[in-house]
């Protein structure tokens, strides 16, 4: 379709890009300005998991201040080390993710909590001349949200307290201003958040459950929720979770499969067979595998933050 068509019917227009701004003078007025113009409708108190998609395949929850080494290099990694990336980083308290396979891609949606200058962010985003500011027009008023020309990356700051980042922006301001709820409800939400990160996987049949169960796996596993915390032994951490399955006997069957998978990895980890059967906890529950105590290394959480959120790993 039609680039230009396709953001009409989102209703979507660009807006003419504004000039680089080199010196501080510049700076000053540019920030002193930014309110001036259309004022944006305010945005009504919401979750920040509300800007998520209800059809993504995972979701994942990190406490930025907990998780910061964890973070800093992911990004590192990702090849995102920049001043920017860093004051993301800095003001953020916690962030809410969506990830979505599909048209032969992925697409992502971050929503972070936290205290943002919305003048600065903007600012910022205006001495790169790969951005572009875009609109959404609501009932309300004019939302503006930016979209990077080289990438695709889209970025809003609907709020100070509210930083949007990834695909699909347009919408996500959209279903907030709406008054849209958490696609995870409550219950799943408090879970997270009682914990350093944590994930969840209503697709987990289409995702898998890196790197223990490959995403297509003929293994039913159809839901997983999965927590993150400190380990007692220096670099590690500590994962436990629930993992449903599609009945009884493929629950008590994978069981089996996966206390040997969690064993071997403590093993490697220097864990002896008293100390496993001490920490590690796995049980069935009908169609749900419950577990806890499985330490695992900051390599491993790297790599599987990296297959979650199905990133290419520069290296």
């Amino acid at each position: 379709m039609n680039t230009w068509v396709n953001f009409q019917n989102r209703g979507v227009s660009w807006k003419t890009k504004p000039p680089r701004r080199l010196f501080l003078f510049a700076a000053c007025v540019f920030v002193t300005l930014s309110g001036c113009g259309t004022t944006p409708p305010e945005l009504p108190e919401a979750h920040p998991s509300a800007a998520l998609s209800a059809d993504a395949d995972a979701y994942f929850y990190l406490s930025v201040t907990e998780n910061m080494e964890l973070l800093r290099d992911f990004t590192e990694s990702g090849g995102s080390s920049t001043l920017g990336s860093r004051y993301f980083l800095e003001h953020s308290n916690a962030i809410y993710g969506a990830v979505s396979k599909s048209q032969g891609g992925a697409g992502f949606l971050i929503a972070a909590s936290g205290d943002y200058s919305v003048g600065l962010v903007e600012f910022g985003i205006g001495t790169d001349d790969a951005w572009m500011d875009a609109s959404v027009f609501l009932a309300e008023g004019e939302a503006r949200y930016y979209r990077n020309m080289d990438t695709g990356m889209e970025i809003a700051i609907p709020s100070p307290r509210l930083i949007l980042m990834g695909s699909g922006v347009a919408e996500s301001l959209a279903w907030l201003h709406a008054g849209a709820s958490s696609p995870l409800g409550d219950d799943i939400c408090a879970a997270l958040e009682s914990h350093r990160a944590g994930f969840y996987l209503p697709k987990a049949a289409k995702t898998g459950l890196p790197p223990f169960i490959p995403a297509g796996s003929p293994l039913p596993l159809q839901e997983a929720l999965l927590f993150v915390d400190p380990s007692a032994r220096e670099g590690l951490y500590t994962a436990s979770g629930e993992l449903l399955f599609a009945d009884n006997r493929n629950a008590a069957g994978a069981a089996v499969m996966l206390r040997l998978a969690f064993s071997g990895l403590m093993t490697q980890q220097g864990y002896s067979l008293a100390e496993i059967r001490q920490n590690l906890k796995l049980f069935v529950e009908a169609r749900t595998i419950l577990f806890s105590g499985l330490p695992f290394p900051r390599e491993l959480a790297r790599l599987v933050l990296f297959s979650l959120m199905m990133v290419e790993e520069n290296r």
